[in-house]
């Protein structure tokens, strides 16, 4: 005879399915509300969901997985009991996909379970690995999938061995999908953010460009400061070339001992004994993930002070010819992300664009003060028909204004073959000046003289 449903224990069955409904609905909801939050880093939502999962299924272990772009998986974030030794730790909290269960899940996009694994169980080595060190249990993986592409996963487990059920299984992959929603949403407000930060920085430069149209170390030292920080860098600096030596403008992030040793090695050569050196000699993105271990870079001691292990430096180009560099480190190895890389490149784009104002802001007042220059002796010369003297010194004023000299000297040829000198300025040059006049096939002014030639 079927019991009845109207017994006690159907209804404490019923009253028990009610809760746990209520349970999940709530934590779902909970769940919901956190990751709705504006958020730059996802890392609190996988806290949250790793807290609801290790109470909510009454789990002993509850971790949150990420696939790595090196192709192993790491935990990123854990509840319940601690691993049982320090190997099985380490063994278990970074592994290769390939070997590990949550890699397992995330190939084939789908959860899986293991409702009792013990000496029988075949599957990836972790397994087996927690299985030797705690005995039997329970493991269920839920795959996180953007676009049917795995980054990740929810793991829980229970020991001794309970099985999940098919609905804390569901809801678990609900869990799953929720934290993808987290890791989307930080990543688009971050590239939201960071694309307004470049775009800051970029009009703070260009400001210090329109600001500064004489100078261009403003523009340099702007350029390493905002590129240490976007580039998130330990230290930023920017060089210019003056066609032979490299020379350090401006920088950021440096100690000031180290920075006084950096110094120290420049004005320098461009060669590939660093990392901006090789910049000249191909012309292009130059990037080091370590310079401890790069066989041509020189400034290993310095490196090893500072703690710099990763380089990056991109040129300043105009027309295919090289006016600079800019270059940033870090004290961890790696490559630094391809949009930092870009961002650098805008950089250097905007120093190039100081450098040519500079240089055309400088050329142009110097044909001004030239111009100005011969106008005011053409003015002398015509007010001075009977004397040549005031025409001189306004000569001398001149080429002391326009060549930044201080021995100045103007000699002319007499009809009797001797050279003598009219206008003197300076004390070296008045000391000479006693020794004319001259034969004029005796001084270094002669073949100048005949050749008509300076």
């Amino acid at each position: 005879m079927a019991e009845s449903k109207n017994t006690p224990a159907a209804y404490a069955a019923l009253e028990r399915e009610l809760a746990e409904a209520r349970a999940f609905q709530a934590a779902t909801a909970e769940l919901l509300r956190i990751v709705k939050r504006p958020a730059t880093d996802p890392q609190q939502v996988f806290e949250a969901i790793v807290d609801t999962c290790h109470r909510l299924f009454a789990a002993d272990n509850a971790g949150l997985w990420l696939l790595r772009d090196d192709g192993q998986v790491e935990l990123v974030t854990h509840r319940g009991k601690l691993y049982p030794s320090v190997s099985i730790h380490d063994q278990l909290s970074l592994a290769p996909a390939e070997t590990s269960a949550t890699g397992l899940a995330i190939q084939r996009g789908e959860t899986l379970h293991y409702p009792e694994i013990n000496a029988e169980t075949e599957g990836p080595p972790s397994l087996r690995a927690w299985y030797d060190s705690i005995g039997p249990y329970s493991l269920v993986i839920a795959p996180m999938l953007n676009e049917g592409r795995g980054i990740g996963s929810l793991v829980l487990s229970r020991q001794p061995p309970r099985p999940f059920t098919d609905q804390e299984i569901a809801l678990l992959q609900t869990f799953a999908d929720q934290a993808v929603i987290a890791i989307e949403n930080a990543r688009l407000f971050r590239e939201t953010q960071e694309a307004l930060e470049r775009q800051t920085a970029t009009a703070e430069i260009l400001q210090v460009i329109s600001s500064s149209p004489t100078d261009v170390k403003p523009v340099f030292d702007a350029i390493a400061e905002r590129a240490a920080a976007l580039c998130k860098a330990d230290t930023a600096t920017s060089f210019r070339f003056d066609g032979e030596l490299l020379h350090v403008v401006g920088t950021a992030g440096m100690l000031r001992e180290n920075e006084a040793a950096f110094r120290a090695y420049y004005p320098h050569k461009p060669d590939r004994s660093t990392v901006t050196g090789r910049v000249f000699e191909e012309l292009a993105v130059v990037h080091v993930p370590d310079v401890l271990v790069d066989s041509d870079y020189l400034l290993k001691n310095s490196a090893a002070i500072s703690g710099t292990r990763s380089v990056l430096a991109v040129p300043m180009l105009r027309d295919g010819q090289i006016l600079g560099a800019i270059g940033v480190t870090r004290v961890t190895p790696g490559f630094f992300p391809a949009p930092l890389v870009k961002l650098l490149q805008t950089f250097a784009d905007q120093a190039v664009i100081a450098i040519q104002n500079v240089r055309m802001f400088n050329e142009t007042r110097e044909a001004l003060e030239q111009q100005t220059a011969s106008a005011g002796i053409l003015r002398v010369i015509s007010s001075s028909v009977a004397d040549t003297q005031p025409v001189f010194e306004k000569i001398l004023d001149s080429c002391e204004a326009l060549f930044d000299v201080t021995h100045i000297a103007i000699l002319l040829v007499h009809d009797d073959g001797q050279l003598y000198m009219e206008a003197v300025r300076g004390e070296r040059a008045k000391e000479v000046a006693r020794a004319y006049p001259r034969p004029l096939a005796e001084t270094g002014a002669a073949r100048a003289i005949l050749e008509r030639r300076t």
